[in-house]
């Protein structure tokens, strides 16, 4: 009897030991299912969708299973890609997404700023936040003040940036900001793909604005004959650029 009782001991001291293993890996494990599940949804959805006959989106679906997985994973790399994953496709889930949308930034914000999923989180607002009151501005001022991540403050400098550009509502004071911000990129973020779209964003408010001259360019037309813009000054000009992608 004393045998199997101290081998029973150690049975359930092993088991004591590898229960906080393994509920440590749960939420990494949960991730890797649930997005492989809702890769496939999506597929089969877009399948159906050719056939003209699709029901609702799958996001409608994951969305709930996602926001469990962001409480089960906070501050875990789990729970910032389950935010991402609702930050990014809250927009198929109509009011519902919508209402997660608020949760998940400001769940990404207070609980993941360390972590290299916020510069996904800064890209993702400038095009997936507009149902905020703020459009995710405050958000955006978070990580780029708070974060430790360079990448993810870059990406939030040019997301504010470009959102205030783009308002139409965005006085004098806003504009110059903006601008700042994007100055601010192309010299202190040399290398990154933030400074040259920063660059290219700075050429396109300084000469590509209703009312500036055109930049001076040399092409080809249709008949192979060499060109340039200035040839042409003076006059009507419509030039339509075109291409496949």
């Amino acid at each position: 009897m004393h045998g199997p009782f101290r081998i029973a001991v150690v049975g359930l001291a092993l088991g004591a030991i590898a229960l906080p293993r393994a509920w440590a890996a749960g939420p990494e494990d949960e991730l890797k299912k649930l997005t492989a599940d809702y890769q496939a949804a999506v597929q089969e959805y877009n399948t159906a969708r050719q056939k003209g006959n699709a029901g609702r989106h799958p996001s409608i679906e994951f969305l709930a299973k996602f926001q469990d997985l962001a409480k089960k994973g906070r501050k875990s790399e789990a729970g910032a890609e389950a935010d991402l994953w609702i930050i990014q496709n809250a927009r198929f889930a109509g009011a519902e997404g919508q209402k997660a949308l608020a949760g998940a930034v400001e769940d990404a914000v207070e609980n993941h700023l360390p972590s290299p999923k916020m510069e996904a989180v800064a890209g993702a607002l400038r095009y997936g936040a507009y149902s905020l009151p703020d459009r995710g501005e405050s958000a955006l001022r978070k990580i780029m003040n708070r974060s430790s991540v360079k990448e993810a403050k870059a990406a939030a400098m040019f997301t504010l940036a470009t959102m205030i550009c783009d308002d139409d509502s965005s006085d004098a004071k806003e504009k110059t900001e903006a601008r700042e911000l994007l100055e601010s990129l192309a010299k202190d973020y040399p290398g990154t793909r933030y400074a040259t779209q920063a660059k290219g964003y700075l050429f396109e408010l300084d000469n590509l604005q209703i009312g500036k001259t055109a930049p001076d360019f040399t092409a080809k037309d249709q008949d192979d004959k060499t060109f340039k813009l200035s040839d042409y000054r003076g006059k009507v000009v419509v030039v339509d650029f075109w291409g496949f992608w």
